[in-house]
């Protein structure tokens, strides 16, 4: 497996330096956030945590630079004040980010290097925000054949942007590519999130998901909120199933090891299972959780994929976790002063 990291996207700030040639410039316009902290972060797709790229300070007009080193097409999201907005990063270009306070379901607008896709993904998620919301009854309260009609009106719209937009985006087959992979991953989230609210399976087909792991690399949202409904969906559902929810005590302190267990029995890929087997471990490594169980699944997961690119991030983990435990020295604690 190819290991997923942006050192590629190293973060440097306008001004510290020469200009790169081969970097991304965005420059943000929003005025109604003067003086506010504008954060950049992705998605995570082992541990489904948002990390963080670069933050900076909109000055009195609401005006903002910043510069990413050039690297691969990544996912990736605006916070500002924790207000979100969806922001899809190209390799290299200028890229402007303005205000439009004439639509309240996309108050922003994009322009220069990758705007096309930018607004895209504005225009997709409109659409299921006005089905969700505006349209009857939300997602989780259809009955499943209102659903599955429900999803496919959606697809159909989604192909008509596609046929406005993609006449625009022609100088790379890749990003139609991964164009239409977000989107079968969105609507194969809103399938396993409708079967974990209703308890009730759906006709999935998740080869896709089973075949496109290098899609990881894009820190695609999506995908990994998908990983993660599969997971819920198809692993937690199926260990819970089997036990008395009333009594979930009495397997509490076995349950890693019960969800590595259903994970192996999964008829999926080997880089499929190696990955959600880090998930569970590493969750409970951020959780600071060293029982029994965990330690055990853990090295079950390290025998299994003694070569993975994850050990390097659950051995830090579970290092930082130690350092934690009690009758161990406390690492040294530094501040701004002395109190």
């Amino acid at each position: 497996m190819k290991v997923i990291t942006l050192l590629s996207l190293a973060i440097i700030l306008i001004g510290c330096g020469g200009k790169n040639q081969e970097s991304l410039t965005i420059s943000f316009d929003l005025p109604e956030n003067h003086g506010d902290t504008l954060e950049i972060f992705y998605t995570s797709p082992l541990d489904f945590a948002p990390t963080d790229i670069i933050s900076t300070v909109l000055d009195a007009r609401g005006k903002g630079n910043i510069e990413l080193n050039g690297g691969n097409y990544v996912f990736s999201t605006v916070d500002i004040k924790g207000n979100q907005f969806p922001l899809f990063l190209y390799p290299t270009g200028n890229l402007s980010v303005v205000s439009n306070t004439e639509d309240t379901l996309n108050p922003i607008s994009f322009f220069g290097t990758g705007a096309e896709v930018n607004n895209y993904f504005l225009d997709v998620s409109k659409i299921y925000i006005e089905y969700d919301a505006a349209i009857g009854r939300p997602f989780f309260l259809l009955d499943s054949m209102e659903f599955m009609a429900r999803q496919e009106t959606i697809q159909s719209e989604i192909e008509a942007l596609n046929a406005e937009y993609f006449l625009e985006i022609t100088n790379s087959d890749t990003l139609k590519v991964i164009l239409g992979l977000e989107n079968e991953f969105r609507s194969m989230f809103e399938s396993f999130n409708y079967e974990l609210v209703n308890q009730k399976r759906m006709d999935i087909d998740i080869s896709l998901l089973l075949s496109k792991q290098s899609f990881l690399n894009t820190y695609s949202y999506w995908y990994s909120s998908t990983l993660l409904g599969f997971t819920d969906s198809r692993v937690t559902r199926s260990i819970l199933a089997r036990y008395d929810l009333n009594d979930f005590d009495s397997i509490n302190y076995l349950y890693p090891d019960l969800m590595y267990d259903e994970i192996i029995a999964l008829k999926t890929s080997s880089p499929i299972k190696e990955l959600l087997g880090a998930r569970v471990v590493n969750s409970y490594f951020l959780g600071a959780e060293l029982t029994p169980s965990v330690l055990m699944t853990y090295d079950r997961w390290k025998n299994d994929y003694p070569k993975s690119d994850y050990i390097l991030t659950l051995e830090n983990n579970y290092q930082s976790v130690l350092t934690l435990e009690s009758g161990i020295v406390a690492p040294e604690i530094s501040g701004i002063t002395p109190e």
